[in-house]
């Protein structure tokens, strides 16, 4: 019998007792319930309060949890002539670079990342008339003339819109321009222009957050020299290009992407991207300049793999240990600002290194910290990781 019949049965009788006159202080006897009584009830034990971070001085004024800014993404890509070249997969480098850049846009979070692609060269109209890959799966160009340099080669030529929060139409927008130029064949490869370019509408973009170009070729610098002006194709010019991006007010950074083929002549030179990579503030390893490898370098055998990846560990890191100051550090002493880091292994006061090597900085005038070195790969590799910025003690700053 359920307990709540039982209780029933109970209210009955009672009411039938007091209607056939037993007294107020009479019993009545009724069969036992067959419902075990109902075990004690055990004690629950409150969850200890987590114990309160230890404060960094006795003057601490507060600590904010501080937020990770919009990533802004131009990509630039090369679609010379060579980018029709085809891979072991029977893709064209275009196709296969195409298809990745889709893959990634679709996976991209829409609430952090804004993006965009520029294609270079710029300006000139295709010259698929006297251009092809041939038999030997290289460019033959066998053209009378070629376009001039004039539009290509001068970086105030290239245009694209600012990166866009990724929803459906932004996606479809950016998709819709690479696949125009599915099947043209484009003459030079012009990285001076094409970087500085970059750089600038970068620079005129009016967006918020972290600004960041990646840069993505196949090739050497070309088809820009004239007798007028023999030195420009230098590579230096596009290390410039990269180096005025970082050493401007939104320190814009280049990552670079080579595709490296090394049979035909028609791939990437490591020595001049590894270069850039590092102007650009990109570089991979503080070592990286003593074998070329500051860059990204894909392989046309593997380019999708490869090419995957890249573009996964730069969609990262073109945020990863940079945060929005509140808004309240305004206010505060900027020489009373500081950064602790709580991992697993606890929590740790980070010193500022002006210097941007080990510890953190400030970033885009003061609005906005970066960590670097160990703090920043702490970060990187304990997703629970949390960073605070605490105001009110004197900054903790590196020897």
């Amino acid at each position: 019998m359920a307990r709540a019949a039982s209780l029933g049965v109970i209210v009955v009788l009672a009411a039938m007792a007091v209607a056939c006159g037993s007294e107020p202080g009479d019993t009545i006897d009724l069969p036992p319930s067959d419902e075990p009584a109902p075990p004690p009830k055990k004690k629950t034990e409150a969850a200890p309060a987590p114990e309160p971070e230890p404060a960094i001085c006795a003057e601490q004024e507060a600590s904010y949890v501080p937020e990770r800014p919009k990533a802004n993404i131009l990509f630039a890509l090369d679609r010379s002539g060579s980018m029709q070249i085809k891979l072991p997969t029977g893709k064209t480098r275009w196709a296969a670079t195409r298809d990745t850049l889709f893959s990634l846009l679709d996976q991209l979070p829409s609430m952090n990342t804004r993006a965009s692609v520029m294609q270079f060269p710029q300006g000139d109209a295709p010259v698929n008339a006297c251009c092809k890959i041939d038999a030997n799966n290289a460019v033959d160009c066998f053209c009378s003339s070629y376009p001039s340099p004039a539009k290509r080669c001068d970086a105030a030529t290239y245009q694209a819109p600012a990166p866009m929060d990724l929803d459906a139409d932004a996606i479809a927008s950016i998709k819709a321009s690479v696949n125009s130029s599915n099947t043209e064949f484009y003459w030079g490869t012009p990285l001076a222009a094409a970087e500085g370019g970059a750089v600038k509408l970068q620079q005129a973009s009016t967006n918020d957050g972290i600004k960041t170009v990646v840069l993505l070729t196949d090739g050497a610098p070309t088809s820009c020299d004239t007798t007028a002006n023999p030195d420009a194709n230098d590579p230096a010019l596009i290390v410039a290009a990269a180096k005025a991006g970082i050493d401007g007010a939104e320190r814009i950074r280049t990552f670079v992407i080579g595709v490296v083929d090394g049979k035909n002549g028609n791939d990437a030179r490591p020595d001049i991207l590894s270069d850039v990579a590092e102007a650009g503030g990109s570089a991979r390893a503080d070592n990286c300049a003593a074998d070329d490898s500051c860059f990204y370098s894909v392989s046309a055998m593997q380019l999708e793999q490869d090419l995957g990846a890249a573009l996964a560990r730069i969609a990262r890191e073109a945020t990863d240990c940079t945060f929005d100051l509140p808004p309240a550090t305004s206010d505060s002493d900027m020489g009373k600002v500081n950064v602790t880091v709580t991992t697993a292994s606890g929590t740790d006061t980070i010193a500022r290194d002006a210097a941007q090597s080990e510890g953190w900085d400030f970033q885009s005038n003061g609005t906005r910290i970066k960590l670097f070195g160990s703090a920043c790969k702490r970060v990187q590799e304990d997703e629970a990781a949390q960073v605070k910025v605490v105001l009110g003690c004197t900054t903790v700053t590196a020897p």
